[in-house]
């Protein structure tokens, strides 16, 4: 294993990351430069950013629409009357 520490400034949060890359499985023209080690390059510092969204959205009244224009009366009437046992 030939494992050496490369520094990268970081383009996304502008700090440098030490990265350990084992050069013993690299390509030999990843070795030589001719192509990129890192291409897939996922910064931590970003990654970790979670967005949390609280909603949901219901699409029963649009199913609901959809049994009455095509004359589906009986799962007309049972989502209605789930619609009532829900909201009353």
């Amino acid at each position: 294993m030939d494992i050496r520490e490369q520094i990268l400034d970081c383009d996304k949060c502008g700090q440098k990351h030490k990265i350990r890359i084992d050069f013993s499985k690299l390509s030999k023209e990843q070795q030589q430069g001719k192509e990129p080690v890192l291409d897939n390059f996922v910064c931590p510092n970003i990654a970790l950013m979670y967005r949390v969204m609280s909603f949901v959205v219901d699409t029963r009244v649009n199913a609901l629409k959809s049994f009455k224009e095509h004359g589906l009366k009986d799962q007309e009437d049972r989502t209605i009357n789930v619609f009532k046992a829900e909201w009353g």
